[in-house]
């Protein structure tokens, strides 16, 4: 997620990489810990619920554009600080990358919610593969 807002005498911005393949996963071994995948939905819509509270509790005059890939990789990111970020990041929107730009608080709100009701946290490339060599036994 990619955001600038006003404050003080300037404009500042935030970057927010969320990973939800390490949901219940131990990281370092990539190793799934949790396999139950409403309890991993759970701490999902936990942590969005959690970042979309933060960000309405502490700011104001919120714009950006939240991207979304919903394939292995990582989401591209360009710098808030440039005039024309959300443009260059709805430019790279893709069937694997999703732009979802907002210009207002409320706008960013609605966008949450429907992330936090739709959304879903995938599981780590590890885990297709060990699942596959299960099933080839």
């Amino acid at each position: 997620m990619l955001m600038k807002m006003p404050t003080r005498s300037g404009d500042y911005a935030i970057i927010v990489r969320y990973a939800s393949v390490g949901i219940g996963v131990d990281t370092d071994k990539w190793r799934v810990a949790i396999v139950d995948e409403q309890q991993r939905l759970n701490r999902h819509r936990a942590i969005l619920s959690t970042l979309h509270d933060t960000l309405l509790s502490h700011l104001t005059g919120l714009q950006g554009a939240i991207v979304v890939r919903n394939a292995v990789g990582r989401a591209p990111m360009y710098s808030a600080l440039m005039e024309d970020f959300i443009a260059r990041l709805s430019a790279m929107r893709s069937d694997a990358c999703l732009v979802y730009p907002f210009e207002t608080v409320d706008a960013f709100h609605t966008v949450m919610e429907n992330l936090v009701a739709t959304s879903a946290p995938c599981m780590p490339a590890s885990y297709h593969l060990q699942q596959q060599q299960e099933e080839k036994k």
